[in-house]
């Protein structure tokens, strides 16, 4: 994955938060104006900011509990941007629903002030409006710097046989997407008038990842056979490269794939790991925070090995390097 699509999904948390919390006291000021309903007129009810502010973090923390567990900060830049507004739709009425439901059953148990009904539906419609919005403005500006090349799109390595017109009408479908850029192919045979460069076999693929940084592998149909085809997929594996293909082939893997799109197309996703996308980057956070945490723990005992292995051997040296 690249940096700038871990910090743009990111910095949408924070973002969220805020709309959704100052979406409250908005609403609370709207309601104090007027009830915006011309066919009634009902009386101005007012809620005192110490007891607006609990209702505000929580619905914002229940929001973005339901936002995360339904991917809409998935790491992976995604090609529907329709599809985004429309989950912002869906699961904002759940936390509308969610939080109605807490305020008005959970009375006297909780807390005991009221909140007022259109305080509630205004937060509700001003948050959701104003993330769709967010997006917008955000995915937008995402575009213009991959378009302006200051941030990278993502590298595709296509495995491919041919360039008929069918592969040609998708790829310029891929292209439309704007986030990839297809530098390479790789298949068996050299295929002829391609603007594409050509890799002549798998281990040229990790040579390539290390010098350039594939980001992904796309497969349409090639010269391999099914065991080699696999063996390109189990090499994806070890150097963590998205894989997906649009042909039936892979029927070894039925289980572990999805179906994602790429721009119009529907395509399937091969999962290399469970630990993707946001379990990645927890799971490094954790990694950093912890390895601090325990060499600052060990240091008097990494003094005294330091010590012992000075006194046996001067030039040994303290820290063995070896990679696997």
């Amino acid at each position: 994955m690249k940096k700038h699509e871990i910090i743009f999904s990111i910095i949408k948390i924070p973002l969220d938060f805020l709309i959704i919390y100052y979406s409250f006291y908005i609403a609370r000021n709207l309601r104090e104006i007027n009830d915006f309903l011309p066919w009634l007129h009902l009386q101005t009810q007012n809620i005192e900011n110490q007891y607006l502010i609990w209702f505000a973090l929580f619905w914002a923390f229940l929001q973005l509990l339901i936002f995360f567990i339904h991917w809409l900060y998935s790491i992976k830049i995604s090609n529907s941007k329709i599809k985004e507004i429309l989950d912002i739709i869906q699961y904002s009425i759940y936390g509308f629903l969610f939080f109605s439901i807490f305020a008005y059953f959970w009375k006297w148990v909780f807390y005991k002030v009221e909140i007022p009904r259109l305080v509630i539906l205004f937060t509700f419609l001003l948050s959701m409006i104003c993330i769709i919005f967010q997006r917008i403005l955000l995915n937008n500006f995402q575009k213009l710097l991959l378009d302006y090349k200051i941030i990278e799109k993502r590298k595709m390595l296509l495995i491919n046989n041919k360039f008929d017109e069918e592969i040609t009408n998708i790829l310029k479908d891929i292209k439309k997407a704007n986030i990839y850029k297809i530098v390479w192919y790789l298949n068996k045979t050299q295929i002829e008038n391609t603007k594409y460069k050509y890799l002549w076999d798998a281990s040229d693929i990790e040579k390539t990842y290390n010098e350039n940084k594939i980001d992904e592998i796309l497969y349409i149909d090639s010269d391999f056979t099914s065991k080699e085809q696999y063996s390109l997929w189990d090499f994806s594996r070890i150097l963590w490269l998205r894989y997906r293909y649009i042909t039936n082939w892979f029927d070894v893997t039925k289980t572990n794939t999805i179906i994602t799109l790429l721009n119009k197309i529907p395509v399937m996703e091969i999962k290399n790991t469970p630990i993707d996308a946001w379990a990645r980057v927890i799971k490094r956070a954790i990694d950093l925070f912890l390895s601090i945490f325990l060499i600052i723990l060990f240091i008097p005992l990494f003094l005294i090995v330091w010590i012992l292995i000075k006194l046996e051997d001067p030039k040994w040296p303290i820290i063995y390097k070896n990679r696997r």
